[in-house]
Order: C-alpha cells, then sequence, then structure tokens
C-alpha cells in the first residue's frame, strides 16, 4: 500500500489485547492505525483525524458503543465514515444494523474474517447508472484506473436499492435512463447508505433535445443540474478535455 495514501482506522475497544492485536495486524496490511480505549476517546479522535474507518466495541466505560454511535450520527460535522462493530453478542447484530453500521463481527476475534471485512469497507466504491454498453466501457476503466470498484445499475430506482445497502463514493449518471428531473435526484440522494457521493452527469447525444447537438440545450441541461447542487457535467460536445481527464480534476486528482 502507497504509504502516501494510507487508509486511516480507528480502534475502540476497552482490552488492551484487542487493541494491540488488531494495531499490529492492520498496520502490517499498511493502515495508519489509532487506538481509544472507550467512545469518548474515540469521538476526539474522529474529530481531530481524517479517519477511514472505525473498528468498534460496544461494552465500554464512559461512552459505550451504542451511545457514541448515537452521538456520532447526530453530530452533522462529523464525517460519514464506515463502521465496523466488535461484539460477544451476536444476538445484537439486528439491533446494530438498525444504527445502519457497515459490517459486524464477533468475538473471540477472527483476524483473518476481520481484515478481510476492513478491506471490503475501505475500497472505494463507484456506481454508473446506465444501460449503455459503449457509456458503460468508456467510463468504466477511468474510474477503475483511479481505483474504483464500479457496479453498475439500469436506472434510478436500481441506484436506490443497491445505494441503500453499500457506500458509494462516486456515481456516474447517464442521463437518458434516469427519469427524475435534477432535484428530485438529488433528493433521493438522501436514501443512500454513503450520505455525501460524488455524482458526474453524463450527457451525449441520446439525451432527449440534444440530438441535433444543440451546445446552447445543452448547456441549458448543465445550468439546471449545477442549480440542483451537482456541477460536475460531462458533455464532449460541450467540453475538450476527456471524461478522465474532468475526472481526475473533479476529484483532485484521483
Amino acid at each position: 500500500m502507497d504509504r502516501k495514501k494510507a487508509k486511516q482506522v480507528v480502534v475502540i475497544d476497552d482490552a488492551p489485547d484487542v487493541r494491540k492485536i488488531l494495531e499490529i495486524n492492520l498496520k502490517g496490511k499498511g493502515f495508519d492505525v489509532f487506538t481509544a480505549e472507550d467512545g469518548e476517546k474515540g469521538l476526539e479522535i474522529v474529530r481531530d483525524e481524517k479517519i477511514d474507518l472505525i473498528i468498534l466495541d460496544v461494552l465500554m466505560p464512559r461512552t459505550d458503543g451504542f451511545l457514541f454511535l448515537k452521538t456520532l450520527r447526530n453530530d452533522p460535522s462529523i464525517p460519514d465514515i464506515p463502521i465496523l462493530m466488535l461484539t460477544a453478542r451476536a444476538a445484537m447484530k439486528d439491533t446494530f444494523e438498525a444504527f445502519n453500521v457497515d459490517g459486524f463481527e464477533t468475538k473471540p476475534i477472527n483476524m483473518g474474517a476481520i481484515l478481510e471485512k476492513v478491506g471490503q469497507l475501505l475500497q472505494d466504491k463507484a456506481m454508473i447508472v446506465s444501460d449503455n454498453g459503449f457509456v458503460i466501457d468508456k467510463v468504466s476503466p477511468s474510474l477503475e484506473k483511479a481505483g474504483y470498484e464500479v457496479h453498475m445499475v439500469k436506472n434510478e430506482a436500481e441506484m436506490s436499492e443497491k445505494g441503500s445497502k453499500t457506500r458509494f463514493k462516486v456515481i456516474v449518471v447517464h442521463l437518458p435512463f434516469i427519469s427524475m428531473d435534477p432535484d428530485q435526484f438529488v433528493q433521493a440522494l438522501s436514501g443512500l447508505r454513503y450520505r455525501s457521493p460524488q455524482v458526474f452527469i453524463y450527457c451525449d447525444s441520446d439525451v432527449k433535445g440534444t440530438e441535433t447537438n444543440d451546445t446552447v440545450v445543452i448547456d441549458e441541461i448543465r445550468v439546471k443540474w449545477k442549480k440542483a447542487g451537482i456541477e460536475a457535467f460531462f458533455d464532449a460536445r460541450l467540453t475538450g478535455p476527456s471524461f478522465m481527464s474532468l475526472f481526475k480534476s473533479w476529484v483532485g486528482g484521483a
């Protein structure tokens, strides 16, 4: 793993031996690791550091796992961070799923299972909303080259269903395959597991009203999406750079 881009993980558990074994194994996989003996200290770390994943115990002194989750979910200043729960109480899985946690592992810990789950949760994921093979083949390599695991869906209904279960940091929307207007679409994003995905609009001649390549009409569509809060808009008829070039600039050179 490139140390310059190492993912940062915080382990919150009151058992020193659990913290230590997780820290050693996670560092061995190239992660930067923080540890905390209770939820209160864990919250301090989450607020002070750019944490990519939280591994959280349930029963702890001061701030336990329940209170930690409530505080986390109710604090808009804290980014949306994946959470892997650790507990000896397997029967509590449904309870924590109600908190929208991303993974659940029981104690005594299975290090292999935990590392596999950590890898899954930290893999950046992108979704393409399209049923056009040409567009998918054009966009998908750019996402994969930037390190994303790419998933395809055919419309906004499938986007909502898949996105409610899996965190997608990037969503590329091919306009002919959605029926919602920009404001409706932005509202639909609020139901996704990842609260603030980066959305990219992909427009081409399959979009109704742009068949004659009228750049005025295309720009009007771009402005509508911008007013709804989505500025990343690609149409080869408007812009010179390739999708990959614009994607890099949109995501900060990924």
